[in-house]
Formats: structure tokens, sequence, C-alpha cells
């Protein structure tokens, strides 16, 4: 096992892989993702997240190009740490 910091956040991390020491962590490399997406496709996720988790992530899905499982659960961490969090959820 090989252990490093997150260079975006400083988070510990570790891997089994030498090529993925010094990688960003899971909800950086969410932050980076979420700034690539055109603003459209940001809101419509967002408005998709409001509803509940499971629409949030086919909005990811639908996303051109489509965010995958598991990045997409990391994206909705990200978003969930923003405070984008529906009504009916808890908080």
């Amino acid at each position: 096992m090989f252990d490093y910091s997150c260079p975006g956040c400083g988070q510990c991390c570790g891997t089994s892989l030498p090529d993925h020491v010094g990688a960003p962590c899971h909800l950086c490399a969410a932050a980076e993702t979420w700034e690539r997406l055109p603003v459209e496709t940001r809101e419509a996720i967002d408005t998709a997240i409001r509803r509940a988790a499971m629409p949030g992530l086919l909005a990811m899905r639908a996303a051109d190009p489509p965010i995958r499982l598991p990045h997409a659960t990391d994206l909705l961490a990200f978003r969930y740490n923003a405070g984008v969090i529906g009504d009916s959820m808890d908080r």
C-alpha cells in the first residue's frame, strides 16, 4: 500500500497502484469534473439532485459525455457537500 496526500486538499490517500500515487482524491476529482461541465448540464444535475439521489445519478448518465458509476457517486457526494440537497432529504 502506498500512502500520499491529495494534491488538491491534502487529505491522506492510499493506493495499491504505484502509478496512482499523487492522483487527486475522489472529491477533488469530482470537483475537477464539475468545473469542466457546461453550465446547462450543471443546472440539470443540481435540479435532479434536489428531487432525489437517483434522478441526480440519472442526470449524470444523460450528460454528454455520460458520467458513469462510481465517479457519479463521487460527484453526488461533492454536490451534497456543496449543499445541494432535496427538500425531502435529511440535512
